[in-house]
């Protein structure tokens, strides 16, 4: 997904608006928010995230990306495409991560990301 799809986003936040939360029934909020359970639990399943609500992590992740959210922090915080894109990086995919064990020395392990 890249800034090439806010006019969908954008749509999908018009909905929200809308009496009983329907931007969140949309088939395109819908269908992204089925294929991000779908890597997450995936993850899950692999050891490599976590152990975490896969459901409430999409709808997270989701929030997270929104235009008017993107566009604030652009426009009002004057954060840069980069800085926003590391931010949700550090807390969607690295936050998550399982740390790696390494053995540096017979018994001992030392973590890392």
């Amino acid at each position: 997904m890249t800034e090439i799809h806010l006019s969908l986003f954008t749509l999908v936040m018009e909905l929200a608006e809308s009496p009983h939360h329907k931007a969140y029934q949309n088939p395109f909020y819908t269908a992204l928010h089925q294929r991000i359970r779908q890597l997450l639990a995936k993850a899950v399943a692999q050891g490599e995230t976590r152990d975490l609500d896969v459901s409430f992590t999409a709808d997270a992740i989701l929030a997270a990306i929104m235009p008017s959210l993107y566009e604030f922090q652009q426009q009002t915080r004057n954060f840069s495409r980069e800085r926003i894109m590391a931010g949700i990086r550090r807390v969607f995919i690295d936050g998550l991560r399982v740390p790696t064990q390494h053995t540096t020395a017979p018994g001992m392990k030392v973590e890392t990301s």
